[in-house]
């Protein structure tokens, strides 16, 4: 990488793609601050880049044995889900989490998609799982498209963002949030909760 492009990498929303908003690294440069570690780069135009993420010693005595899993969270009986992520891997894993765990689902790819797609099924769709960092419209648009359509509609956001990012929008009582990268309970959980 070039020195500007090396300075800005963890950037948010930066991105030297023509498409895309760039959020990846820095997702991940807060998930490894959040654990005290650090990312250390190597990089020269025509020879590569090397990132090497750095963690810190942990000592042993300090390392709490994991309490057992807890049960698996029931399941949702066949009720529709709407999945809003304009990155068809992840919203195709989230659908597959959530199939795992009885819920039938229908992808929105992208805000423009998903919102189709809800004006589609009406009624039907008893929750909503959307991805705060789209390509306009983003996450947040689309929530209040939706809760203008359906203002008591239960939304899950998730993100790579913290909840304190997410405050806000957590203030309606029928959002919850998930950190990216969840388990499907955890993911579970959080329908059951904003359905509750």
């Amino acid at each position: 990488m070039t020195p500007d492009t090396l300075a800005r990498m963890f950037e948010p929303f930066f991105t030297t793609k023509f498409t895309g908003r760039g959020l990846g690294l820095s997702a991940v440069l807060g998930i490894v601050k959040h654990h005290h570690g650090g990312i250390r780069i190597t990089s020269a135009p025509g020879q590569g880049t090397t990132l090497r993420v750095l963690w810190p010693v942990a000592d042993l005595a300090d390392v709490d044995v994991p309490a057992p899993d807890p049960p698996h969270v029931a399941g949702g009986r066949g009720r529709l889900v709407l999945v809003v992520d304009d990155e068809p891997e992840v919203a195709s894993a989230v659908a597959a989490l959530l199939l795992e765990h009885d819920y039938a689902c229908v992808i929105g790819h992208g805000g423009q998609h998903g919102i189709a797609e809800f004006l589609e099924r009406g009624a039907a769709i008893t929750c909503v799982v959307l991805d705060l960092t789209m390509p306009a419209p983003g996450g947040r648009e689309v929530m209040r498209e939706l809760r203008e359509i359906r203002p008591d509609l239960p939304i899950v956001l998730i993100s790579g963002y913290t909840s304190d990012d997410v405050r806000a929008e957590l203030e309606h009582g029928r959002t919850r949030f998930v950190r990216k990268p969840f388990l499907g309970d955890e993911l579970a959980k959080a329908i059951q909760d904003v359905l509750a």
